[in-house]
């Protein structure tokens, strides 16, 4: 693992100086799946393997490799080399799924706040890749995006939005292509209505979206329908819908 991390910082670093300015350590380790994840000494639940996971589904149990050969110290260690090999000001993150959701949340929180005590972590990646419907954004209900965001800004460091989508089921007609749209635009004005510059609760530094265009099979053979641009590559509704809430901020500050 280590020496992983040594070269892969250290090719970057040497031949692209100061073009990594942050590095996802380690991805989606918490689980909270029974009998998937076994508790640390810290009280949060690590993935010990999988059965499903998102479009995929095993036929036994795959092993998280890292806990099976390193136990639960690997999440720590990760870390800890990638502090040691990283330059001066590039940041670290812990990056996952499901962010939202109360158990998975709360776990997430204690491992996060474990690593901080340690001073070897900057930030959370938290991944929206959500439907129409799930979860509630701008709502206090719990589970709801607004309220996962309340919770992690309480650690006081960065956090950065990766993967978003909003996944369409039904048919691309004009209406459906619409609430596709508002569910952009509602998600993009609670970011920045709770970002620190606008007077919210969180560093929020960084929004970066899931895939670039639809119809691109990323994980099955089916079409998909979450994305700014259409298969032609030609912006949705839902590409200006994300982008007005900047537009409007940015007129407001102006005037």
């Amino acid at each position: 693992m280590e020496s992983y991390i040594a070269q892969v910082m250290g090719n970057c670093q040497d031949n692209y100086p100061g073009v990594i300015y942050c590095w996802d350590v380690v991805n989606e380790c918490i689980c909270v799946d029974a009998g998937s994840y076994i508790v640390t000494k810290g009280g949060w639940k690590l993935r010990a393997s999988t059965l499903t996971d998102n479009d995929f589904a095993h036929d036994e149990a795959i092993s998280n490799y890292w806990y099976t050969v390193m136990g639960e110290t690997y999440v720590e260690k990760a870390f800890t080399y990638a502090r040691k090999y990283a330059d001066e000001g590039v940041k670290l993150f812990y990056n996952d799924y499901n962010v939202f959701q109360v158990e998975k949340r709360d776990n997430i929180y204690m491992m996060v706040d474990e690593l901080k005590q340690k001073g070897i972590i900057d930030g959370i990646g938290l991944q929206p890749t959500v439907g129409m419907n799930y979860p509630t954004l701008n709502s206090d209900s719990d589970g709801s995006f607004k309220q996962c965001l309340e919770k992690y800004a309480k650690l006081g460091l960065e956090l950065q939005v990766t993967e978003l989508s909003f996944k369409l089921t039904t048919p691309a007609t004009t209406s459906f292509l619409e609430d596709q749209a508002k569910r952009y635009g509602e998600f993009m004005q609670l970011l920045i209505d709770m970002d620190s510059d606008n007077g919210g609760p969180c560093n929020i530094t960084s929004v970066t979206v899931f895939g670039i265009c639809d119809d691109y099979p990323l994980y099955t053979n089916s079409k998909q329908n979450l994305y700014l641009w259409s298969k032609y590559c030609e912006p949705k509704p839902c590409f200006y819908s994300f982008i007005q809430p900047g537009l409007d901020l940015l007129a407001k500050k102006n005037n």
